[in-house]
């Protein structure tokens, strides 16, 4: 072999092994040698929506699943339950990475609530399927009312004595014409409830109206011994705040407390339906009303659709009895 021919067989042979060394390690070595730039870190699994944007999805969501809500309730359509729903909400690929859950809060209604970045995003009320007029069962379910007077004078008294109805008026306990209010009441036979306040002892205030054969709380209660005080009266308590009831409800009967909810009020949009079916499932039910035009015109037409369908109308007090001793 001559030395040209070595030559070129040596050249060769280097021209191959590095391209076997470029095929072979070239992967390897580039990224090492010329770095790329770090892909961008992706925000969009990690940005928790806002409650707009959450309620936007929801109403989408409500509208395909056969449930449209508002901004105040979402009600299930007939035959489909919470637990469905709150498996198919977790199912959707909107509410991916969010915590979802259907929680009970009374008898009939059920709470939504949607969390996500360790805290509470969204939390809506959601009903059941219900009947506008649910069928009266035999014997009827006691029903009573409670009128709210936010400004009470003998003339108002006067107009709800007038009413052919067994209802009551919750009165604030120091307004000027509160005293002469609940006399006439009185006098009309018709029922008065002392309308709590927070920041007086339960004691004054009942003293200031002892006509009062309940008590309706609607905001925090006052401080003291004030179920002592309404056991003392011997008056019923109707709680009217929202929220979970167990703990006042325990207390209340432990204090010997007649205690019971309102079975809806009509300044809720859903208050009547609401009310009507809480009463028949429950056998007794007091609804609230606003003593204005508008609420005693409501009222009016509330109380003329409940002797249609059969109710027995009550005093209060004799619904929270029943609903205290049980009775059908």
């Amino acid at each position: 072999m001559t030395r040209h021919a070595f030559t070129v067989g040596l050249w060769v042979a280097s021209i191959v092994l590095l391209g076997l060394l470029l095929v072979r390690g070239g992967p390897w070595l580039w990224p090492r040698l010329f770095p790329a730039p770090p892909d961008p870190v992706s925000t969009e699994s990690t940005t928790v929506p806002d409650a707009a944007e959450l309620a936007e999805r929801l109403s989408r969501f409500g509208a395909g699943w056969g449930a449209p809500g508002d901004a105040a309730l979402l009600e299930l359509p007939k035959g489909r339950t919470p637990r469905e729903l709150q498996d198919d909400l977790r199912a959707d690929p909107r509410f991916a990475g969010l915590e979802i859950y259907v929680t009970r809060a009374d008898d009939l209604a059920w709470t939504l609530r949607l969390f996500g970045g360790g805290q509470e995003l969204l939390q809506r009320p959601v009903r059941p399927w219900l009947p506008d007029r649910p069928t009266v069962p035999d014997p009827p379910p006691k029903l009573g009312f409670v009128v709210v007077v936010e400004q009470p004078d003998e003339d108002a008294a006067r107009r709800l004595g007038r009413w052919d109805v067994p209802l009551a008026a919750a009165l604030p306990p120091f307004d000027a014409q509160t005293m002469k209010a609940a006399r006439q009441l009185a006098w009309e036979q018709k029922d008065v409830v002392l309308h709590a306040e927070s920041d007086a002892p339960m004691e004054e205030q009942l003293a200031a109206v002892p006509q009062a054969s309940g008590v309706l709380l609607l905001g925090d209660p006052p401080a003291g011994a004030w179920l002592a005080a309404i056991a003392g009266a011997d008056a019923f308590l109707l709680d009217g705040r929202d929220g979970p009831d167990a703990e006042l409800r325990a207390a209340a009967a432990a204090a010997g407390v007649r205690w019971m909810r309102p079975a809806g009020a009509l300044k809720d949009p859903h208050g009547a339906k609401l009310s009507r079916n809480r009463t028949v499932r429950g056998g007794r039910g007091v609804l609230l009303a606003s003593g204005d035009e508008a609420g005693l015109a409501a009222l009016e037409e509330f109380v003329t659709t409940a002797r249609e369908d059969g109710y027995e109308l009550v005093f209060p007090a004799e619904a929270a009895r029943a609903s205290a001793n049980g009775d059908p």
